[in-house]
């Protein structure tokens, strides 16, 4: 049995983490153990996770002050001496940590003695940084990547320079890339091969938790209904999203935009909508652990991202048969082909407006689409994912 180890920050309300569980989850346990590495030992879908699957974290929530004060003055005095008291005498760490140490100096500091067959950084970032550090010869090591590097450059900040990131990129075995888009990029930015392999979506599980009952919010026949699921972040196109939604209830149409996640910008944007008096018509749900049983009730799935890897949530759409109006970003078109299954715009509001506009109004388009949505679904399947990344894992 193979011994395998998958790191990311935390397991917060995001498409990746929620993935990653997915996927733990559905490993064949008769073939791999597997140990779960977070940052921070936080999120929502911690409880999620199978019970034979070991969570490891080293931070320490309620270290004593004074020692956090000295781990920090530690950390800012960039020396390999210093970092080496640190790591030996004090059992937290701090971002100034995690940035100025090297990659091998983390992954020894986080896994001193620890053998596995296959190591996993699961998200760019610190995650890769550390696993890209390991000093075990014989494990194989694979990165994953979700989001465009260039056009989404948070990933950065974890590191010293560009050339390190450079660096820990080519110590990977194999670099995984979510979408054919995704690759692209990875590959002309850091001179790496990388493959591609699509998110695994337990699409039996979302058809069974669809079914469950909902309060939704009050709307009548007539109103059109879109709803959205994400993060409340900038990449995410929301703060866009609510301004076409305002257009729209201007220009006379009835629809209802239902928004389901939460994140930075959730002040932010409920003032927008109290600022354009839009309590009526947009309906903030927070973050839901079911969100399919609202997507279920929703006539149509908006994405109004300004960057993606693979949609985690588009796909989840096209599961239930939403039809579906996106901004052009990577991976929309490996999902939806040249707008075959769903309505695919330029990557601006103008056009996003346009393409919500003509599935509210366009019955014939509606029904297309959502006859399209429904035999795209019934093409993601989850076990023919899993096979693919165990024959990975080897």
């Amino acid at each position: 049995m193979k011994k395998v180890l998958f790191a990311i920050n935390n397991l917060e309300g995001g498409g990746a983490e929620k993935v990653l569980v997915d996927l733990v989850n559905n490993l064949n346990k008769k073939k791999y153990t597997v140990d779960l590495f977070l940052i921070d030992k936080t999120g929502v879908f911690l409880e999620k996770l199978d019970k034979d699957i070991k969570v490891l974290s080293s931070y320490i929530e309620n270290h004593p002050l004074k020692e956090r004060y000295a781990a920090h003055i530690l950390c800012r005095w960039n020396n390999r001496c210093m970092r080496k008291i640190f790591m030996k005498y004090n059992k937290d760490f701090t971002k100034e940590f995690l940035k100025d140490a090297s990659p091998t100096e983390l992954y020894e500091y986080f896994f001193k003695g620890d053998e596995y067959d296959v190591e996993i950084a699961f998200l760019e970032g610190i995650a890769t940084k550390i696993i890209s550090g390991s000093t075990n010869k014989s494990s194989k090591k694979i990165a994953w990547v979700h989001t465009d590097l260039v056009e989404h450059p948070w990933f950065k900040r974890e590191y010293r320079s560009e050339e390190e990131i450079r660096k820990c990129y080519q110590r990977f075995d194999e670099v995984v890339c979510v979408s054919e888009k995704i690759k692209e990029v990875f590959e002309k930015t850091y001179g790496k091969e990388a493959i591609v392999r699509w998110n695994p979506i337990d699409s039996n599980l979302i058809k069974k938790k669809c079914k469950e009952e909902v309060e939704l919010p009050v709307h009548s026949e007539e109103t059109f209904c879109y709803i959205a699921v994400g993060r409340f972040t900038k990449e995410k196109g929301f703060e866009r999203l609510l301004n076409v939604h305002e257009r729209l209830i201007n220009n006379g149409y009835h629809v209802q935009l239902w928004l389901i996640g939460k994140g930075d910008l959730k002040n932010q944007l409920e003032s927008v909508i109290q600022e354009k008096k839009m309590q009526n018509s947009v309906y903030m749900l927070g973050f839901q652990e079911n969100p399919y049983k609202y997507m279920e009730n929703a006539d149509a799935y908006v994405c109004s991202s300004y960057v993606e890897g693979l949609s985690t949530t588009v796909l989840e759409a096209l599961i239930l048969g939403l039809p579906i109006v996106t901004t052009n970003c990577p991976g929309m078109e490996e999902l939806l082909g040249q707008s075959q299954y769903g309505l695919i715009t330029e990557n601006s509001e103008q056009a996003l407006y346009e393409g919500m506009k003509s599935m509210a109004e366009n019955k014939e388009l509606y029904l297309k689409y959502k006859k399209q949505a429904q035999t795209r679904g019934e093409q993601v399947h989850i076990e023919k994912s899993i096979a693919e990344i165990e024959m990975l894992l080897g």
